[in-house]
């Protein structure tokens, strides 16, 4: 949002919104459980196969940031030789995780 009076002062605002999710693929992940599993003999003594137990594609932990960001300047008397500018930014970061 801009906003300006001529000679007196010229006024801008910007306001923004970001949220991004974020989750964990897990594929040759190595916090997924691994098991040794018989699958065959040999010279009778049972052989063991290790793979992943169950295929997780989604992790415990999925992430949802927030951030708002908030710009504001003013300017007072903006073609005099003599100006006043003032600026205010603030920001906010929220993170949930599940």
């Amino acid at each position: 949002m801009d906003i300006s009076k001529g000679k007196l002062y010229e006024f801008s605002g910007l306001f923004r919104r970001d949220r991004q999710y974020f989750d964990y693929d897990l594929l040759d992940s190595p916090n997924v459980p691994v098991e040794n599993v018989p699958y065959g003999y040999v010279a009778g003594a049972p052989t063991a196969q290790t793979f992943q137990y169950q295929h997780l594609y989604d992790s415990g932990m999925m992430f949802n940031t927030v951030r708002r960001m908030l710009d504001t300047n003013l300017t007072l008397l903006p073609l005099s030789k003599v100006t006043f500018r003032v600026g205010y930014s603030h920001g906010i970061f929220r993170a949930r995780a599940r």
